[in-house]
C-alpha cells in the first residue's frame, strides 16, 4: 500500500495551479505556510480585504472551500 502522491493528483494539482495567476499564487503560497490574511496583505502591500477576495477566487479556480485544502493541493504541485 502507497501513502505517496501518485503522479495522477501531481498532475491534477499542477494543472489547477496554472489557473491561478502571479496573485493567486503568492496568497496561495502565503497562506499554505500558516499566515493569516493581515499579514499577507502586509507581506503584499495591501489590505486583508483584498487578500480575502484572492482567496475566494483562488479557492474557486482550485475547486476547493478552505485554505487547508488549497494548501494541500499547492503541496502536491509542489509549490510549498
Amino acid at each position: 500500500m502507497s501513502h505517496g502522491i501518485t503522479p495522477e493528483a501531481t498532475a491534477e494539482a499542477m494543472q489547477r495551479c496554472a489557473t491561478l495567476d502571479p496573485s493567486e499564487r503568492d496568497v496561495l503560497i502565503y497562506s499554505s505556510k500558516g499566515l493569516h490574511a493581515k499579514e499577507v496583505g502586509a507581506l503584499m502591500c495591501r489590505g486583508h480585504k483584498w487578500v480575502e477576495k484572492v482567496k475566494t477566487t483562488m479557492f474557486t479556480k482550485l475547486d476547493v472551500s478552505t485554505t487547508v485544502e488549497a494548501a494541500v493541493i499547492a503541496a502536491k504541485a509542489g509549490i510549498v
